[in-house]
């Protein structure tokens, strides 16, 4: 959008220093007209008061040119300046964004550290547990031989008394 703007502002000035020109060449051609005609002493007063006339005019009308081309120059230039200070906000934008980038990912990183370290804290509980099922499995085991045992070394006794 700016820059459509600027391409505009320059468009104009391009055809404000065209006219510019031309208004020069058209003027050069009258004041040689009106050296010709003095030179030649052929023109009457009425015809130089013309020439005045549009001299006066032309001038007018390049001296308006002068003030659009002046006008046109100063919203290039403000508009330049506000490019300026948008390109410079995009950039400190980039520039955030890229630090913020690289913080996720350390933060990133550090998260799947401690996960890792987590998984392996997890892993080393699974098995210290799962050991003591089977130990505790083993001493079930035990206990019971032992209750079997007992209960077979009383039942011997108890037939041993009644007999």
């Amino acid at each position: 959008n700016v820059l459509f703007s600027l391409d505009e502002a320059n468009e104009k000035i391009q055809e404000v220093e065209q006219k510019n020109r031309d208004f020069m060449d058209k003027i050069e051609v009258l004041k040689e007209g009106i050296v010709s005609v003095s030179q030649k002493k052929c023109a009457s007063e009425s015809k130089v008061a013309k020439a005045s006339k549009q001299m006066r005019e032309k001038g007018d009308m390049f001296e308006k040119l002068e003030d659009e081309k002046v006008k046109l120059e100063e919203q290039i230039k403000w508009k330049n300046e506000q490019f300026k200070h948008l390109e410079e906000a995009h950039e400190k934008l980039r520039d955030n964004l890229r630090v913020k980038k690289k913080e996720w990912d350390m933060e990133k990183s550090s998260f799947l550290d401690e996960i890792s370290i987590l998984e392996t804290k997890l892993d080393s509980q699974i098995t210290l547990s799962e050991d003591l099922q089977r130990r505790l499995e083993s001493w079930k085991q035990a206990l019971v031989h032992e209750q079997n045992q007992r209960s077979l070394g009383f039942k011997k006794i108890v037939i041993h008394l009644l007999l």
